[in-house]
């Protein structure tokens, strides 16, 4: 059995090292954001260069490539999002676990500030995060009404409305696991602490 200071440290390098994945993976989704408007600049600019590429056709064809590639990126977005937020509601638990262990708060970044200043209209993160999503979603859109206007192949709209919905789908589920996975976790430590509690008591009345 872990003393109270041992379990404290245990806890801490636990939460350190769930930091770090998150790190990681902020880079990640750093490294796609830009790649995607990057390549989008490239085949705009092609696209608006009819000297480049003079065939209506073949033109077409690079604004529908660029929808598609904007939502593969999407969906990659949204698994790296939801296993930050996987993350997040675990390491906010074990915040929880920490100030609880040392009878107040010492640790509240994740469980009270990231959550106040990063997560919400507060910051500037959310702000600029909001206006990246709403140039892409603009982006999409453009490209894909130039698309039906040119070819009147409407029944490509059928697809890109599914792309939307299972984008929205997966946005609002990555939302939601952080709460989920907090709840979930508090019951499990609370669980194994009532345990280690009733057991100490057990030791306490045979002894």
């Amino acid at each position: 059995m872990l003393k109270p200071h041992e379990k404290l440290e245990a806890i801490c390098s636990e939460r350190d090292g769930l930091r770090n994945e998150l790190v990681e993976m902020d880079k990640a989704m750093h490294k796609t954001v830009f790649v995607f408007f990057t390549v989008c600049a490239a085949f705009i600019g092609i696209y608006l260069d009819d000297k480049i590429i003079s065939n209506p056709e073949a033109r077409r064809f690079l604004l529908l490539a660029l929808t598609q590639i904007e939502f593969f990126s999407w969906l990659f977005l949204l698994s790296l999002m939801s296993s930050q937020n996987v993350h997040v509601g675990y390491i906010r638990a074990l915040e929880k676990q920490i100030n609880t262990l040392n009878g107040n708060p010492i640790s509240v970044w994740d469980s009270r500030i990231s959550r106040k200043f990063i997560g919400s209209p507060r910051g500037v993160f959310f702000w600029t995060s909001t206006l990246l999503a709403i140039f892409s979603i603009a982006i999409f859109v453009l490209c894909l009404a130039i698309v039906l206007k040119e070819t009147k192949m409407y029944w490509i709209a059928i697809i890109f409305s599914l792309e939307i919905a299972v984008t929205v789908s997966l946005l609002i589920w990555a939302f939601l696991e952080v709460d989920r996975v907090e709840r979930y976790s508090i019951r499990l430590l609370s669980s194994g602490t009532d345990k280690s509690d009733k057991a100490k008591q057990a030791n306490a009345v045979d002894r």
